[in-house]
């Protein structure tokens, strides 16, 4: 794969002149542009054996990207612990009120504890009696949707404060990663066999 990726770095300088963005390349045998970190980490080995011949040189440039922890990927398909909390309890008036202690039965404790102070804040249940009940008949669970966004982008476009925050939360950590931009070098060709002295050398020494 290596010698296939590496005639598709020779053949795409040959016809661009300058590869911009090798995100934009798609590995050979992969259906997606190459946008993960480990598929950048792939192309650098390629890239560095090409260097190593002068046959291209390249920048490197730094981009910052976000994944979710176990904790984020769980709310991300299931929802977040205030959601879960109210979609626990009944309608105020339609039902009968769900006391802490069966909250925590039927959704876990680290829900329960940490659902319902976030689902108070958003004005979503409240307290009857010795229960709880919905406060409002549906909710927008942005915290799911936010986490949804940064699993499939890798940022989030309502910005640093919000991702700060779920960085705090431990729900999402903060990646580091590279891409890359490759000109032709003074030995460029689009053939990837290696000079005679190569083999001679290598031969000699097999």
């Amino acid at each position: 794969m290596s010698e296939s990726l590496q005639k598709l770095i020779l053949d795409t300088l040959d016809s661009q002149s300058v590869i911009k963005d090798t995100r934009t390349l798609t590995i050979p045998g992969e259906s997606q542009p190459a946008a993960s970190h480990d598929s950048q980490i792939t192309i650098l080995g390629a890239l560095n054996s090409l260097l190593s011949r002068e046959m291209i040189n390249y920048d490197s440039h730094e981009v910052f990207s976000y994944a979710l922890t176990p904790e984020g990927s769980q709310i991300a398909k299931e929802g977040s612990h205030e959601a879960r909390v109210w979609a626990a309890l009944p309608v105020k008036g339609q039902g009968k009120p769900v006391t802490p202690v069966e909250l925590k039965k039927q959704v876990g404790d680290e829900t329960a504890k940490v659902g319902q102070g976030r689902a108070f804040k958003n004005g979503w249940i409240g307290k009857d009696g010795d229960g709880l009940v919905k406060l409002v008949g549906s909710i927008k669970d942005t915290a799911k949707l936010e986490l949804q966004e940064i699993e499939t982008t890798g940022d989030l476009k309502a910005g640093e404060k919000i991702l700060a925050d779920l960085r705090k939360r431990k729900l999402v950590v903060q990646r580091k990663g590279q891409w890359f931009t490759v000109h032709k070098g003074p030995n460029f060709s689009t053939s990837t066999a290696k000079p005679e002295t190569d083999l001679t050398a290598d031969m000699l020494t097999s």
